[in-house]
């Protein structure tokens, strides 16, 4: 049985990871999307379920394909229309990682999940510079010397 306190680095050997990673890189670029159940039971590991470390399978997949998986909630892998998954991303797409139970990679055909996920982010980020920039008005305004202004990425000096 594997320990939650294993280490990436030694996952990235494990013939356990090894065989998540090939099925789930299978139904990813059959389907674009992979259920964490399905990708268990296809490859004899349910009785593992619980030990398996979802955030390394996530990352490995990642840097395998240059790309960014789309957590993807219970509800998607209900049947539902392809509209209603058009226009109501946000039903689908799991918020953190205790609601997510499958993966979406992020190709054309998932386009409107990447899109929802990317307002999301930017929203976040717009969020976080706002605050930033009320913090170094009232630093400036009590005398703090030396404030550095916010940074966006791609616009340091």
């Amino acid at each position: 049985m594997m320990a939650k306190y294993q280490r990436f680095e030694s996952c990235l050997e494990s013939p356990v990871y090894q065989a998540i990673i090939k099925t789930a890189t299978e139904d990813l670029l059959a389907r674009g999307v992979f259920s964490q159940a399905e990708v268990l039971d296809k490859t004899d590991l349910s009785v593992v379920e619980d030990s398996i470390r979802w955030d390394y399978v996530e990352r490995m997949l990642e840097e395998m394909h240059h790309t960014e998986l789309v957590w993807l909630r219970e509800s998607y892998f209900k049947r539902h229309p392809k509209q209603e998954e058009q226009t109501i991303p946000g039903r689908y797409i799991a918020v953190n990682r205790k609601q997510t139970i499958g993966y979406a990679i992020a190709s054309l055909q998932n386009g409107h999940l990447v899109k929802h996920v990317l307002m999301k982010k930017q929203h976040v980020a717009l969020g976080h510079l706002q605050s930033a920039a009320r913090t170094q008005a009232i630093g400036t305004r009590v005398g703090i010397p030396d404030l550095v202004p916010p940074q966006i990425a791609g616009n340091k000096k």
